[in-house]
């Protein structure tokens, strides 16, 4: 049966008559408010643990792959730059030099 609110006030209150405030009020912080079934083990720790440990690796996979996708987008993009900015360079030298003659 589900311990509620009022069972543990009762139980508090009975506490109380016989041991006392201070040991009342200690013994009901030592006790969970919920049902120990409820309650993390460390069994439960330990496959929370290794499911986030799961997790986390894919994740740093997942990460990897979108660095790695940007570096090589990135590389080619700094080539597409670079042949158009030698074609810039090639053109103004020749029209640099192409004034040059007639002048």
């Amino acid at each position: 049966m589900p311990v509620d609110e009022a069972r543990r006030h009762a139980l508090y209150t009975k506490l109380e008559q016989v041991l006392g405030a201070d040991e009342a009020e200690t013994f009901m912080q030592l006790t969970p408010p919920t049902e120990w079934t409820e309650l993390a083990t460390h069994q439960d720790l330990a496959n929370l643990e290794t499911r986030l440990g799961a997790r986390i690796d894919g994740l740093e996979a997942d990460l990897r792959a979108s660095e790695a996708r940007l570096i090589g987008e990135l590389h080619r993009l700094l080539r597409l730059q670079t042949i158009w900015l030698i074609g810039a360079i090639f053109t103004l030298a020749a029209l640099i030099l192409t004034a040059a003659k007639f002048l």
